[in-house]
């Protein structure tokens, strides 16, 4: 075995090599959450498209909040689907990111959302959080918290571990 192949084995046995690829990969999810989060607010849905995998499930909160029933949207047309009724429903919103968290395949993010009632008027502020699940740079799966406990517990993850970490959109 040459020197190279040699080098190679031992980079691809490296634990430390695996925990920066992690990161690294982990990294890229959150940088993806927030270039999401940013196309969401301008009302861009072809650019949040380009985030989220063609077989991409959806697990929206907001139909529950308003009394409709749990809904899960599947693929491109699924998420343009959730995203019109969402502005149909919201003719403003702002989402705040108190805390954003990479875990290798995954992004937890908790925040508050600020929006404005379409037909009524009225402003409403709500916790939020989102638990997504990325495979090869894409969003696979996203599910939206109104209790950001919830999303914790989904993520497997003990709330005294978490240390918050304030980042702007």
């Amino acid at each position: 075995m040459g020197i190279v192949a040699r080098f190679g084995a031992i980079c691809q046995r490296s634990p430390k090599l695996e925990r920066d690829t992690a990161r690294a990969m982990s990294q890229e999810n959150v940088d993806a959450f927030k270039r999401a989060m940013e196309h969401l607010e301008r009302r861009d849905v072809e650019s949040i498209l380009k985030e989220l995998d063609p077989a991409v499930e959806w697990h929206p909160a907001f139909t529950a909040l308003l009394g409709g029933e749990t809904s899960v949207y599947h693929g491109h047309q699924g998420a343009r689907e959730v995203i019109q009724q969402f502005w149909e429903v919201f003719s403003q919103a702002h989402f705040e990111v108190a805390e954003i968290r990479g875990m290798g395949d995954q992004v937890l993010a908790i925040g508050t959302m600020r929006v404005r009632g379409a037909e009524s008027g009225a402003d409403v502020e709500s916790p939020w959080a989102y638990l997504v699940r990325s495979k090869q740079g894409k969003a696979v799966s996203i599910r939206v918290y109104t209790d950001p406990a919830d999303a914790i517990e989904a993520a497997g993850i003990s709330r005294r571990r978490s240390r918050p970490k304030q980042i702007d959109l």
